[in-house]
């Protein structure tokens, strides 16, 4: 590929939502080497604007690979830093079509306990999902400024969704949030949001531990936000083949609370918990978490 050179080894974190994937690239934002790109989620779905998230190896068509190594290239080119950092958390329902995209790239994988990420989910869906007070700055034109014109009008829908009045919303039906699963909408009205959040999470979860755990050992990096740690952050930087950083220790030293890592399970009910419990168990215990 004529970009080869733009996309030295790049770094590519996997995670369900609220699961630690916004920490990790920040963490790793403060390298000097590093070129951190923000969820550029339009980019991934570019060809591929009519379907759900959970793209499969033959959605990455030549056309559609040029076009996304292109973005990433000018994008890195631009930096003026040698390696790409991207955290989507919907990559995590399509890692193989990210490896055929990106064959060069390194995961890393985070994952949180499922309760509490659920949880989290869930409330932000409450809180976060409508209007445009609430979207991060810069968010939103960054967004348009991916999609172009000509791809506007398949997300109109969901925008007019967001910013609907009460009655309307009713009409529209409830917006969405996070990696988009097949047939997310119908299944947000039929068993809510914290269902939903549960589903999201275990797939994510589980279809990128067998997409990485299958990957040669210097490609694939899995670790729990609940061990994040200084000590545990040079070990990822020596995965990445990344020198030690001061900025990223002071960094994770002045920004990271372990203590906030669990304190939405601490304060659910426990109806909320198992409610969860319904859809997460087995995922849970595979994991190797006690609750």
């Amino acid at each position: 590929m004529a970009d080869t050179k733009r996309l030295d080894r790049p770094i590519v974190i996997l995670g369900a939502a609220r699961s630690g994937t916004t920490i990790l690239s920040r963490v790793l934002g403060q390298h000097r080497d590093v070129a951190h790109l923000i969820e550029p989620r339009m980019t991934w779905r570019y060809g591929n604007d009519r379907k759900s998230d959970m793209l499969s190896p033959e959605d990455a068509t030549p056309r559609i690979i040029a076009h996304i190594r292109q973005r990433f290239g000018d994008y890195v080119e631009k930096s003026g830093k040698p390696r790409l950092v991207e955290k989507t958390p919907s990559n995590s329902i399509r890692p193989a079509f990210v490896g055929r995209v990106l064959p060069e790239a390194r995961y890393i994988h985070i994952i949180r306990n499922g309760y509490d990420a659920c949880l989290a989910t869930e409330d932000f869906w409450d809180k976060h999902t409508t209007g445009v007070r609430n979207v991060a700055k810069g968010r939103l034109m960054q967004r348009i400024k991916e999609l172009g014109p000509l791809r506007v009008p398949y997300y109109l829908p969901e925008f007019a969704r967001r910013i609907a009045p009460g009655p309307m919303k009713r009409l529209l039906g409830p917006n969405q949030w996070g990696p988009r699963l097949p047939g997310m909408s119908a299944m947000l009205r039929d068993i809510g949001p914290l269902a939903v959040s549960c589903l999201q999470w275990r797939t994510c979860v589980e279809l990128s531990c067998h997409f990485g755990r299958g990957l040669p050992v210097d490609r694939y990096f899995e670790m729990k936000l609940e061990d994040m740690s200084a000590g545990l952050i040079h070990k990822l930087l020596a995965f990445c083949e990344l020198d030690r950083d001061e900025q990223v220790d002071t960094f994770i030293d002045e920004t990271f609370q372990i203590d906030r890592v669990s304190a939405r399970r601490s304060k659910a009910s426990q109806e909320k918990i198992e409610q969860a419990r319904l859809w997460i168990e087995p995922t849970i215990e595979w994991l190797g978490y006690n609750a």
